[in-house]
């Protein structure tokens, strides 16, 4: 088992009920699979703003792994070790 911490920003903190958490997961899992336990623990309201048309993952998010934004590593494929920081971004607003 892998411990990774998971920090989330506005609304994704609202529907998590909390800025970070620490989460369990398989050895060898993958960012893919860590979006997937956080719906589970946290439900419907979570997985409206991770997920846009049906189970697509929300392309408005950003995903970071220890401060890089997956999209520049393998994507949602992404693997995670033991200690890395997973942070979840969702579009701000300005005005």
């Amino acid at each position: 088992m892998i411990v990774v911490r998971v920090r989330s920003f506005f609304d994704l903190k609202r529907a998590m009920g909390s800025g970070e958490v620490l989460l369990r997961l398989k050895e060898e899992a993958s960012v893919k699979d860590l979006i997937q336990v956080l719906v589970e623990r946290y439900g419907e309201k979570l997985k409206d703003f991770l997920f846009k048309e049906g189970e697509k993952v929300n392309t408005s998010i950003s995903i970071y792994v220890n401060g890089r934004l997956i999209d520049f590593l393998d994507g949602l494929e992404t693997k995670l070790s033991d200690g890395d920081v997973v942070s979840l971004m969702p579009p701000a607003g300005g005005g």
